[in-house]
């Protein structure tokens, strides 16, 4: 494995390299962490949409979850606690279908696109209504996260 394109170099890592990792790892220990929801404000909801890769589907057992389909998971579990006021839509990957003509097709030539999309936003003002309808006063955030061809499809959700 690996051979068939073996006419790259390889050499190794110089101490000024290490060096410059070292210092990015520190860099990056001191960023904080967002906080996308407090539990104070009680007008405070939370909207996830999340898109996953071509072929990607977290719903599907015989697959291992990407980043998205872990998010997914995690999600479940929050939604089932009404007080933390947290909603999502979870989009499966372009090129899911359970019909191979369809799925090689939207594969190549993303026709499904739009649709998931759609379905997210759908989604999203069904979910408002009933937070709205409970507490007129809130206050809804919305956060994006796409893995592959998902993370396409979150601005194209943003811009609706």
């Amino acid at each position: 494995m690996g051979e068939l394109f073996r006419d790259g170099a390889s050499r190794p890592v110089t101490p000024g390299e290490l060096d410059m990792y070292t210092k990015a790892q520190a860099l990056q220990a001191q960023q904080h962490v967002p906080i996308l929801q407090r539990s104070a404000e009680s007008h405070s909801y939370m909207f996830f949409a999340v898109f996953d890769g071509t072929g990607q589907d977290a719903n599907d057992p015989r697959q291992l979850p990407t980043n998205v389909g872990i998010l997914k998971a995690q999600l479940d579990e929050l939604r089932k606690n009404p007080d933390l006021r947290i909603g999502y839509k979870y989009a499966e990957g372009i090129g899911t279908q359970h019909n191979p003509l369809a799925r090689t097709w939207d594969g190549a030539f993303p026709y499904t696109w739009d649709d998931r999309i759609e379905e997210t936003y759908t989604s999203l003002a069904t979910q408002t209504r009933k937070w709205q309808q409970q507490d007129p006063e809130a206050q809804i955030r919305i956060a994006e996260v796409g893995y592959s061809r998902g993370a396409v499809l979150a601005p194209g959700f943003a811009r609706l």
